[in-house]
């Protein structure tokens, strides 16, 4: 459906928390939120996700937010409908801040700080 952007081979999922935490607002109508993250983060419409977002556009487990080191990261998990950062398709790119992670071709967006 979409290409993504290239990037470089994103790095492997890194489990220790990162010592620089990380701002997410949904802009989701009445349904947004805040959240300071300092672990990995699975964004999607299953139950058993970290951060659960229930909309038709949001997939199972759509993205993952985690950290490399000091940088923090956006990867889709497969889905059909995409993940973009700041209106780009990727497969995988780190978040520079601020940004915006939108789930989906008109999903709900995600705001990096």
């Amino acid at each position: 459906m979409f290409q993504p952007i290239e990037t470089s081979q994103a790095p492997a999922r890194c489990t220790d928390d990162i010592n620089q935490s990380l701002r997410l607002t949904l802009s989701d109508g009445d349904a947004g939120g805040a959240l300071d993250l300092q672990h990995a983060l699975i964004l999607g419409s299953d139950t058993d996700c970290d951060l659960r977002i229930d909309d038709h556009h949001v997939r199972g487990q759509h993205a993952e937010i985690y950290p490399v080191g000091a940088t923090w990261w956006v990867r889709d998990l497969g889905t059909e409908d995409g993940t973009f950062l700041n209106g780009e398709i990727v497969e995988a790119a780190p978040l520079i801040r601020p940004s915006e992670v939108q789930l989906g071709v008109d999903g709900p967006t995600v705001h990096v700080t």
